[in-house]
């Protein structure tokens, strides 16, 4: 019996492993600079804690109309916008009010976008971003900029983090993925996202059909049922 149980464990960690990429592919790599070991954070590292840590910030979808970032409390001031569909517009609002005072127009084909308004974001506010397929907004989600002692906490490591590896010698590439992984231990996922795009020539590192299955399995992490408008 005791044989037979400990085959079926197997067989479950086994499965669990194919499915998020473990553990051959999280292995972050070691690179040597001088003679000291410097341990790397892999972005198939990264993508599978996105997977695997986002539950708490689930995405709001409808259909095809998925809005993945910014969901929850953020970090960044100029938080990235993404989403999976196809729409005519973005707008963002201060909660309470129903007033958009930032929106973005001609998107196109694109799925991602950078908050550009003249009004900066304010520490401790609660917003809103909206999704228009048309003249009214179809889906809504809730972003929060966090409070402005805890801001400046978490710039303060942060600039410690990037002076420590561009003394060891770190690229754009392993400083931006470093970041990540420091939100990515602070279950800050909409700036682990904003981290990720802001790898250089990331299209060189995910195929169309791999951002393609990134997106589905995000909207795919137990979505919220969709927040409608009120009229």
């Amino acid at each position: 019996m005791l044989n037979k149980m400990t085959g079926i464990r197997l067989l479950m960690l086994a499965g669990l492993a194919s499915v998020f990429v473990l553990p051959a592919l999280l292995i972050t790599p070691e690179i040597t600079i001088g003679q000291t070991k410097v341990q790397r954070t892999s972005l198939t590292g990264i993508l599978a804690l996105l997977l695997g840590g986002r539950k708490k910030e689930r995405p709001i979808s409808r259909g095809d109309l998925c809005l993945v970032s910014p969901n929850g409390e953020i970090y960044s001031t100029n938080p990235m916008f993404l989403w999976r569909g196809k729409l005519k517009k973005i707008a963002v609002a201060k909660l309470p009010s129903r007033q958009n005072f930032w929106d973005l127009e001609n998107i196109g084909q694109n799925n991602l976008a950078i908050y550009s308004g003249e009004e900066a974001l304010q520490a401790g506010k609660k917003y809103q971003w909206r999704a228009f397929l048309g003249e009214n907004p179809s889906l809504l989600a809730n972003f929060q900029l966090m409070d402005a002692q805890e801001r400046q906490q978490i710039t303060a490591e942060l600039k410690i983090l990037e002076q420590r590896l561009q003394t060891q010698g770190a690229d754009e590439k392993t400083i931006a993925l470093e970041k990540a992984d420091f939100f990515a231990k602070k279950e800050l996922w909409s700036d682990v996202l904003q981290q990720v795009y802001s790898v250089p020539n990331l299209d060189k590192e995910l195929s169309p059909q791999q951002t393609t299955d990134l997106f589905k399995k995000l909207c795919e992490v137990e979505p919220n049922p969709p927040q409608s408008v009120k009229k």
